[in-house]
């Protein structure tokens, strides 16, 4: 898993990228199966709990629009402590608005894994609008992660966009100590579409024996199974961590450059992980 740790990543950026909602940056380098610091708060609310830990993190990322030059697009900045979580996001738009994003998470253990809660507060020019997600971790073996989420609960709406109800399900498996494979799928619930809209998520983690260093790389695939976006990202240190991420999008069968980002963590566990 990710440890305490200051980050360099280099990931891939979001769908949402030119929306007028932020789509959170963590999105692009955790699952609903990975992740128990502070970063997993977005990406799953039950991960605050895997391991008793304080953590405080972060990030910057910078966007390359499509025939602009570079721009701040996103800052994020969080803190957990035993499962108790607030982040807040800042975003920049190209269209010259920006918004506000707080994000207050509760998260607590069972025997077998954890549950969590975030509720979300959403500001920024008009009306601002709430919402909720839901998640559970679950560890069957030592080296199999489970991961469900409810996101966007009461459908959330900001400067005329909306974040649509979506389901996520996600496994993680561990085959030797230092190589983890996520996989996700993400069921969005698209309104006056008599369905919903499937999009399908890999990522693979490899770490060196010390930890010290760790690549990993991911690739999202959009509803007719076509590739949409892929990311490469390094990290290192323990267990203070730097990350760098690159993002590529595939658009019209050409891949472009989407965005950098750069996190940085530091989490310090109450007992030794488990996990």
């Amino acid at each position: 898993m990710l440890k305490a740790v200051m980050v360099w990543i280099v990931a891939l950026v979001p769908a949402q990228l030119h929306a007028q909602i932020g789509s959170p940056r963590s999105l692009e380098y955790l699952t609903a199966s990975m992740g128990n610091d502070v970063r997993a708060s977005f990406a799953n609310p039950a991960g605050l709990a895997v391991t008793p830990e304080a953590s405080v993190m972060g990030e910057i990322r910078i966007d390359k629009p499509d025939n602009g030059s570079s721009r701040l697009g996103q800052v994020t900045l969080g803190l957990n402590s035993r499962g108790f979580s607030l982040v807040y996001q800042k975003d920049r738009f190209i269209s010259g608005l920006s918004g506000s994003t707080w994000r207050l998470s509760i998260a607590n253990q069972f025997n077998g894994g954890a549950i969590g809660v975030s509720y979300t507060l959403y500001k920024g020019s008009g009306p601002s609008d709430t919402g909720f997600d839901v998640g559970v971790r679950l560890f069957p073996t030592p080296n199999l992660d489970i991961g469900f989420v409810a996101r966007n609960i009461g459908r959330p709406a900001l400067r005329r966009e909306t974040l649509d109800p979506t389901a996520v399900s996600s496994i993680s498996f561990l085959p030797i100590r230092n190589l983890r494979v996520s996989g996700e799928i993400l069921a969005a619930d698209l309104p006056g579409s008599g369905g919903l809209e499937f999009t399908y998520r890999a990522l693979v983690l490899i770490s060196e024996p010390s930890g010290f260093t760790s690549v990993f790389g991911s690739v999202t695939l959009n509803d007719n199974a076509s590739l949409g976006r892929f990311s490469l990202g390094v990290s290192f240190g323990t267990p203070d961590q730097l990350m760098a991420t690159s993002s590529f999008d595939r658009i019209g069968g050409s891949t472009g450059f989407e965005a950098v980002s750069l996190t940085g963590a530091s989490v310090r566990r109450f007992v030794p992980a488990g996990r």
